[in-house]
C-alpha cells in the first residue's frame, strides 16, 4: 500500500477507537465517522465474509492497557440503543480527551491528555454541553449501567479494572505515583511529595 492510503487507514484507525484493525474487526459497525472509501470496502468485506489484515498498518496495543479494560467506543459502537448521532457526538469527546481505552480515566472534561511522540491526534475543538451529556449518557448506557444518570462528576464502573500491564501507551500523564512518591513527567527529579 501506498503511504497516503496507510496514513489515510492509520487516522481513520484513531478516529474509530478500535484496538484492532479495522479491516478486520467488521461486526460492528463504525456509523460515526464520515463515509469514503473506508468504510465502503469494510462494508464489502463484511457482504463477502472476508477480512482484510494489513501489515503496515497501524493499531493501538491489541491488548488492553489493564486487567478487564476495553475500548470506548468499540463498546459503545455496539450498544443497540445508542443513535447514529450519539455515536458521533461521544466519539468526538473521546477524541479532544485523547483516550482509547476505558483506562484513560478523567472522563470528565476537566483534564486532556498529552500526546506522546507517535500518536497524532486530531485537533478536535473543546466539546459541547451536548457532547458532554451524551459522552455521560452513552458511559451510562455501556460501561456504568449501574450508577446514577443523574450523578454529574463521576460513574462507577460496572467491572473494575485490574493491574495495569507493563504496554506502550499512547498518551501520557503529567504526573506518575510510584510506591515512594509522585513525580512529573517531564522533570524526573521533581517530587510532589516523598
Amino acid at each position: 500500500m501506498t503511504n497516503n492510503r496507510i496514513t489515510t487507514l492509520d487516522a481513520y484507525q484513531l478516529a474509530s477507537d478500535f484496538v484492532s484493525q479495522v479491516m478486520i474487526t467488521l461486526a460492528i459497525e463504525i456509523q460515526y465517522l464520515s463515509t469514503g472509501w473506508i468504510p465502503h470496502l469494510r462494508r464489502r468485506l463484511s457482504a463477502l465474509d472476508s477480512r482484510l489484515a494489513i501489515e503496515e498498518a497501524w493499531s493501538p496495543e491489541l491488548q488492553s492497557q489493564r486487567l478487564d479494560d476495553d475500548s470506548i467506543m468499540k463498546v459503545i459502537a455496539a450498544c443497540t440503543i445508542i443513535t447514529k448521532k450519539e455515536n458521533r457526538l461521544a466519539n468526538e469527546t473521546r477524541l479532544w480527551l485523547r483516550v482509547i481505552y476505558i483506562s484513560g480515566g478523567r472522563l470528565t472534561g476537566k483534564w486532556q491528555a498529552t500526546s506522546n511522540s507517535i500518536t497524532k491526534w486530531p485537533n478536535q475543538p473543546t466539546p459541547s454541553h451536548e457532547h458532554w451529556s451524551v459522552f455521560c449518557r452513552c458511559l451510562w448506557n455501556t460501561f456504568c449501567t449501574s450508577a446514577s444518570p443523574w450523578q454529574q462528576s463521576r460513574y462507577l464502573l460496572d467491572q473494575r479494572m485490574g493491574k495495569w500491564f507493563n504496554r506502550a501507551r499512547h498518551i501520557h500523564y503529567e504526573c506518575y505515583v510510584s510506591a515512594e512518591s509522585v513525580y512529573w513527567r517531564d522533570e524526573p527529579r521533581s517530587y510532589c511529595y516523598k
